[in-house]
């Protein structure tokens, strides 16, 4: 075996290995990448996605009704006298910032049981046009090393030598 033909075994041997490495860096990296955008294409209008939705809204509602409640006997003395008499409405604001906590509580729940749906998502166009190229480059290489073993062991034809003279 010549020392060119070790270097080029050799330089392909390392390249199919950083193409390889490549690969499954990408692909570790590829399924918590993008995880929610590709749930939200594949399926823009799931539950969980819709529930996360409405828990966001009611949660911000409710803080804003909140501090308007709690606001409000401030603006006015009528109001003040009036959330006086009700004691109903001096807690209200209290209530609803904690029906706002523990709103924003489910949709923590509802982003986590997204999360893990998402992880069955397929892939976004572009990932998935890098994964192809990867995997593309990876075999490129493997046929390429199985082909130079294949030259490397199969021995060379005999010359054919002639006597013919001009």
């Amino acid at each position: 075996m010549s020392a060119s033909s070790l270097y080029v075994e050799d330089e392909s041997k390392t390249a199919l290995e950083d193409a390889q490495r490549r690969l499954q860096e990408f692909e570790k990296l590829a399924d918590s990448r993008h995880r929610m955008a590709r749930f939200r294409r594949e399926s823009p209008r799931h539950p969980i996605l819709l529930g996360m939705f409405l828990t966001a809204a009611s949660s911000l509602l409710l803080v804003a009704a909140g501090v308007v409640l709690a606001l409000a006997p401030l603006v006015s003395g009528d109001l003040a006298r009036t959330f006086a008499q009700t004691p109903v409405l001096s807690v209200l604001p209290i209530a609803m910032v904690g029906f706002a906590m523990c709103s924003g509580v489910l949709w923590v729940a509802l982003r986590f049981l997204a999360s893990a749906r998402a992880a069955k998502s397929p892939l976004l166009p572009k990932d998935l046009a890098e994964q192809n190229r990867l995997r593309s480059d990876v075999l490129r290489l493997k046929a390429q090393r199985d082909v130079n073993k294949r030259l490397s062991a199969t021995p060379a034809p005999s010359r054919v030598r002639s006597n013919f003279q001009r």
